[in-house]
């Protein structure tokens, strides 16, 4: 049952956790079809679609959280997507393995990879939800390991 109550309170705690990010280089808190997002960059590879590495929520859908990871645009199936992401993504997720070892939620944490194809021919090959009991900040430093780990196989920043 729809309860616009806790909708509204979950969508007002998600916003204000959003309005902590810094803004960097010169990156603003965008706000389309009800999206709240930043974006950290466009990154190309020879062979490989551009992609861009992002921080949002979706206030139509409270219950995502915020999340963050790698989206990309596609016209093709998903499945050859995500087989020539593979490696890329495994390279991914062994760096934020080892944050998250490290970070002081780690105990807490579910290492779970979700495969988006999200609306308009948009795919996430990496897609993670930042938990409940995760600062924002956390986020943010995932999103930069995820930037370092793309440079590392040799995708460049435009």
């Amino acid at each position: 049952m729809y309860n616009m109550i806790t909708d509204h309170s979950l969508i007002d705690r998600y916003i204000n956790k959003m309005n902590l990010v810094p803004v960097v280089n010169d990156n603003p808190l965008l706000s389309k079809d009800n999206i709240f997002s930043f974006c950290y960059g466009e990154f190309v590879k020879q062979g490989f679609k551009k992609c861009k590495v992002l921080l949002e929520f979706d206030q139509v859908n409270p219950a995502q959280g915020i999340y963050y990871g790698c989206q990309l645009e596609h016209n093709t199936d998903t499945t050859a997507i995500i087989k020539k992401w593979e490696s890329v993504t495994d390279y991914i997720k062994r760096d934020l393995a080892l944050f998250w070892r490290s970070a002081s939620t780690a105990n807490n944490r579910i290492l779970e990879w979700d495969f988006k194809d999200g609306n308009n021919h948009r795919y996430w090959p990496i897609w993670i939800r930042l938990e409940e009991n995760e600062d924002i900040f956390e986020a943010v430093k995932c999103v930069q390991i995820i930037i370092y780990s793309l440079k590392a196989q040799g995708f460049k920043q435009l």
